[in-house]
């Protein structure tokens, strides 16, 4: 609904933009037209300005509104949550198991979902069609899934293998000890 709306402002803030952009316009005599001078005339013309104005408007309503509410939700959203640094948590087998098996349940009937839509018929809803921009609304989901998955993965690797790579490093920036000394043979990522 939103959507209709903003395009409904939109169209007028062109339809105003049209409308006294004219009106400045019919201001600057004839044989102005088209020339530097009619430029200048027009610079120092505030309906102008006005028309102006409205057009970025008209381009600004579909296009950053939408993108700003999103922006101020997820500020809001985030100070309301509030969150602060906690422990290192550990996450037993099973809940990786099943927030992995979750993920990859979810993702695969999303793109299911969207690829049986756009193979089958187009279905009426209250809303209108089952477009392109809904197929696409649903593989952003399951995309946006994925990389929380991965994001989630990588952190759990990077905190596991964090802990076994410490080598205490000497003056010259070389491991010190044997025990330090044979981490450092038996890590080819290290360099000794």
């Amino acid at each position: 609904m939103l959507t209709y709306a903003l395009a409904v402002l939109a169209a007028c803030a062109n339809a105003v933009s049209s409308v006294l952009q004219r009106k400045a316009n019919k201001r600057v005599p004839q044989r102005e037209n088209l020339s530097l001078r009619q430029i200048w005339i027009l610079l120092h013309q505030p309906l102008w300005f006005g028309g102006i104005l409205a057009i970025t408007a008209g381009f600004l309503l579909p296009e950053w509104l939408p993108t700003a509410a999103m922006t101020a939700g997820l500020a809001g959203l985030l100070y309301l949550l509030a969150p602060s640094p906690g422990g290192t948590p550990r996450v037993h087998w099973y809940g990786w198991l099943s927030g992995v098996g979750g993920n990859l349940v979810l993702v695969g009937c999303l793109v299911l979902w969207a690829r049986r839509r756009s193979l089958g018929k187009v279905r009426r809803e209250k809303s209108g069609q089952w477009g392109g921009s809904s197929r696409a609304a649903v593989l952003a989901v399951a995309a946006g899934s994925t990389f929380g998955l991965t994001a989630a993965l990588m952190k759990a690797m990077t905190r596991t293998l964090s802990g076994c790579c410490r080598i205490p490093l000497g003056k010259a920036g070389r491991p010190t000890g044997r025990a330090a000394k044979a981490r450092c043979r038996t890590n080819p990522a290290v360099s000794c």
